[in-house]
């Protein structure tokens, strides 16, 4: 997703996937800003100024017309068709247009962003989760509930940055196999050191039965795949739930409940002692190491390219919808 180029067509009946449709949008913008301050030759009026062409990832009428101007005025296509094809004539002749050689895609989409403060509650659920599932490096299984998952997000008052929610995203998607729904770790742990039997008397009855006893094994459950007796012991103290969590460990499969996990572990390290302010703050993003908050550096590369990805959606679906024009 990195590369300076667009995977799928966009504008007249193009895909128009997001990430698309966005490095278009920013390629024309600054095109046309660039025309708008050339002062050596006189204006077209008949042409419409596009330097305030929007970066939202979303195609509108008013993005496939600064097209069209474009293909008549520069590609010279006596038809213009307001559509722009990978590698095709019209892509390279809006890259070679422009000022500088673009060569960074979160710089021409976003500029010189910063992961402080976002405000993600104001982000369309609906309009992010079809970003989402448009992105062709990204898939979800059916019954997925990534809009739940979102929303948590977006109701946590402690997740106010772009690179911490793409980063819990990132992390549930991988370890919920792409549902967003909390799981049991597969094979129940079977063989691993901590997936060992305990008698755990419930002596106030929290299961059932006052004084019952039962065998729990802490295997893997929840979004972050919660193991080891002693995390469900203290991440259930840590919640403020007591021993809940460690007498009922299939509390963490409770939507609520593991998402709790997944937000108090990754920001205070209640996992590994690492945590999401140790990689991802105002001035720097380090998704491949971010890995160790949950489990040391398996399958990190995998994990920080969704991270990054994600990112990108959160930051265009934040965007408004209206595009300007005059």
């Amino acid at each position: 997703m990195q590369k300076m180029e667009i995977l799928y067509s966009v504008g007249k009946g193009g895909k128009n996937k997001a990430i698309d449709v966005a490095l278009i949008q920013a390629l024309l913008q600054s095109y046309y800003k660039k025309i708008e301050k050339d002062t050596s030759s006189e204006k077209d009026e008949n042409k419409k100024d596009f330097s305030t062409l929007h970066i939202n990832g979303s195609v509108s009428d008013i993005l496939i017309e600064a097209v069209k101007q474009f293909q008549q005025s520069v590609v010279l296509m006596k038809v213009p068709d307001g559509r722009i094809d990978p590698r095709g004539t019209s892509f390279k002749k809006l890259v070679s247009a422009q000022t500088v050689k673009p060569t960074s895609l979160a710089k021409t989409l976003f500029g010189t962003a910063t992961f402080g403060t976002a405000v993600l509650n104001t982000i369309p659920t609906s309009r992010f989760k079809v970003f989402f599932k448009q992105y062709h490096g990204l898939t979800t299984t059916k019954g997925e509930d990534l809009s739940g998952f979102f929303e948590k997000i977006k109701q946590d008052p402690t997740i106010t940055n772009f690179g911490w929610a793409a980063y819990m995203l990132a992390t549930a998607y991988h370890e919920t196999t792409f549902s967003f729904k909390p799981k049991i770790e597969a094979g129940k742990g079977q063989g691993k050191l901590y997936a060992k039997v305990y008698d755990v008397k419930d002596v106030k009855g929290i299961r059932g039965k006052p004084g019952a006893t039962y065998k729990n094994v802490y295997y893997g459950r929840g979004y972050v795949q919660l193991t080891w007796d002693f995390n469900y012991d203290d991440l259930g103290k840590a919640l403020g739930i007591g021993d809940k969590l460690y007498i009922n460990p299939d509390l963490a499969l409770d939507p609520d409940t593991a998402y709790n996990i997944t937000s108090l572990g990754m920001r205070d390290g209640l996992f590994t002692k690492k945590k999401l302010s140790d990689y991802i703050t105002a001035s720097k993003v380090d998704y491949l190491n971010a890995r160790r908050i949950i489990n040391g550096t398996d399958e990190n590369e995998k994990i920080a390219e969704y991270a990054l990805s994600i990112e990108y959606l959160l930051r265009l679906a934040a965007k408004p919808l209206t595009a300007s024009k005059k």
